[in-house]
């Protein structure tokens, strides 16, 4: 995706929209042989149900991971500590801010920081921050990305043939696991709830994830093989 990693940068800071993005991923995936399976964490859920939507014969199934799958999300399933993690996480980020305006930096803190948020067992954040410091960052979307835009809303997806997993923590205190349970009654959705992990459910309990995700991919290969 355009600002991301080792991609190109666009010329205007305007340029990063959740339409652009979306027609990143599209325009990667026109370059991909079938069949294609289209897996988005997080903000990404939200942009891979963006790019479904929009050519969903493109792809043989959405795997939608610790995201939102409706544009208002308003339950909180613990507000109390979703509340006290959050001051930590905020105290967290003005430790680790730089000085001066560097955009991929200050993107680090907040990650960084937002492990008080994003992981739910605690004990396990000296394992996992290794990992989101190895990520290489970039701050180009930091500001346009969450500004004026709507967000993306999946209602779509309950009248639609794709076959879509929803895998998602128990604790997420970023989108709340219970944002997906109005999917769950449509024929080809599979949900699957992790017990006991947030919003980082993939590296908190990496078994039960891979194996959501396995298995889910597996079905859609001996479907594809059926006679």
């Amino acid at each position: 995706m355009s600002g991301c990693g080792r991609s190109f940068r666009c010329e205007r800071a305007g340029d990063y929209t959740r339409e652009a993005a979306a027609g990143d991923l599209l325009q990667l995936a026109r370059s991909l042989e079938p069949p294609i399976d289209l897996l988005g964490f997080s903000f990404g859920g939200r942009l891979a149900i963006r790019a479904a939507e929009r050519e969903p014969n493109r792809f043989r199934s959405l795997i939608l991971a610790s995201t939102a799958t409706r544009a208002a999300v308003s339950w909180d399933p613990e507000p109390t500590e979703r509340a006290r993690r959050r001051r930590t996480a905020e105290a967290e980020l003005a430790r680790l801010a730089p000085k001066g305006e560097d955009p991929a930096a200050h993107t680090r803190a907040l990650a960084l920081s937002g492990l008080e948020l994003d992981v739910w067992d605690r004990s396990l954040i000296p394992r996992i921050r290794p990992v989101i410091e190895a990520v290489r960052f970039s701050g180009e979307w930091s500001r346009d990305i969450l500004a004026a835009e709507r967000p993306i809303d999946g209602s779509w997806l309950a009248h639609s043939e794709l076959p879509v997993l929803v895998v998602h923590g128990e604790r997420d205190l970023r989108f709340p696991a219970d944002d997906s349970a109005w999917l769950a009654a449509r024929e080809g959705v599979r949900r699957i709830i992790i017990p006991d992990a947030g919003h980082l459910a993939h590296l908190e309990a990496p078994e039960a994830w891979g194996r959501a995700v396995a298995d889910f991919l597996a079905e859609r290969d001996a479907t594809q093989v059926a006679p």
